[in-house]
């Protein structure tokens, strides 16, 4: 019987890792892009943007990893039917229920497994990306001056509406500064126009004809409105590289910290639904494995003996149906029409049950 197990897990293997690589690729194909045009148009600093393509690989794991061992269970399973090699082992006794059970328990470690790297490695690459991103920024500012996107310049965020980067000025600034208290915006900016002048690891801005809004410290459901002609900021510099006193994002925290923070959140009566989402984002997604495994194999021996390609098509399709169906669920929790923790999991529910009913059938039938 160990005979056997080897000789399945053998045929996961390189479907497993052509799986893994492919939609790694894939996901973080949209950053090389991006990093492409920091070192061509921009002049970004080759080694820091090879740092980034390195910890965008990991940044993707618990999304690849669940779809690499749904493709790899299809595929293998599939070929394994329709060269009748399962038919054999029906024919010589071995019990279809003791191969699934086997995989079952592959399904459950590859969940704890993809759980524990969300818990360890992501919230660090995710960090890292960030930190690079300033390291980019504090060796030269105005590459990240964009028209109409927001960027990310240390504790704050940063809209502009027009920019003349050969005259030096900017139409329709908006500025947000983090770090208060509960990670609220502690501080708004809004000006009509301005002058930027570039400065040691930064720049200066000349606000023109604006106001600030500021959030109370003490109570963050009350703050104060000032207006001005005329005000100047600094952007970039030393302190957006530095890591004490920097609050983390909410894509770098642990579970245990998103905890935290939902328990502070609930102290000032303030909306958790975001933070919410996270955590059983953080839960639900590694599980996707287990979920996967149950859907895989039942397709898997459906397969006939002329379908042997059908598993990559198969797994793309079930892999589209489960992502848009996670992607509405977060925008009607984010709504609030329905719970985060229902949204987050139902997914999982939906594909893993389909494919407990699907394997009932098969091991009646068998």
């Amino acid at each position: 019987m160990k005979i056997l197990h080897r000789y399945i897990l053998k045929e996961h293997i390189l479907p497993f890792f052509f799986a893994i690589t492919l939609f790694t690729f894939i996901f973080f194909l949209s950053e090389i892009i991006k990093s492409s045009e920091l070192i061509i148009s921009k002049q970004a600093p080759p080694i820091l943007i090879l740092n980034l393509f390195l910890c965008y690989i990991p940044a993707t794991f618990n999304i690849t990893i669940p779809i690499a061992l749904l493709m790899a269970t299809l595929i293998s399973w599939g070929k394994l039917k329709a060269e009748t090699e399962i038919t054999a082992m029906w024919a010589s006794g071995i019990s279809l229920i003791s191969l699934i059970v086997w995989m079952i328990i592959a399904g459950v470690f590859f969940s704890f497994m993809t759980l524990i790297i969300g818990e360890t490695l992501l919230p660090w690459t995710n960090h890292t990306i960030e930190r690079i991103q300033a390291t980019i920024l504090h060796q030269e500012p105005s590459i990240c001056l964009e028209e109409r996107r927001f960027i990310k310049i240390g504790q704050r965020e940063l809209f502009i509406d027009e920019l003349n980067k050969e005259k030096m000025w900017l139409k329709g600034i908006y500025i947000y500064e983090y770090g208060g208290s509960f990670g609220l915006p502690k501080e708004a900016i809004f000006a009509k126009s301005a002058e930027y002048i570039k400065g040691y690891a930064g720049f200066i801005l000349r606000l023109k004809q604006g106001t600030i809004h500021q959030v109370d410290e003490e109570d963050p459901s009350k703050y104060h409105i000032l207006t001005f002609d005329s005000h100047t900021i600094s952007l970039g510099g030393e302190e957006n590289i530095s890591e004490q006193n920097s609050p983390k994002s909410i894509d770098t925290m642990t579970i245990f910290e998103l905890k935290k923070e939902i328990k502070k959140y609930k102290v000032s009566s303030l909306d958790i639904r975001p933070l919410l989402i996270e955590l059983y984002r953080h839960i639900a997604l590694p599980f996707g494995c287990l979920c996967f495994i149950f859907i895989g194999l039942p397709l898997g021996l459906m397969v006939r003996q002329k379908e042997k390609s059908i598993g990559f098509g198969t797994s793309i399709l079930i892999v589209f149906i489960y992502y848009l169906l996670l992607k509405l669920n977060e925008n009607l929790a984010e709504k609030g029409i329905i719970e985060p923790i229902l949204a987050l999991w139902l997914p999982n529910i939906i594909i893993g049950s389909l494919g407990i009913i699907l394997l009932i059938r098969i091991i009646r039938r068998t």
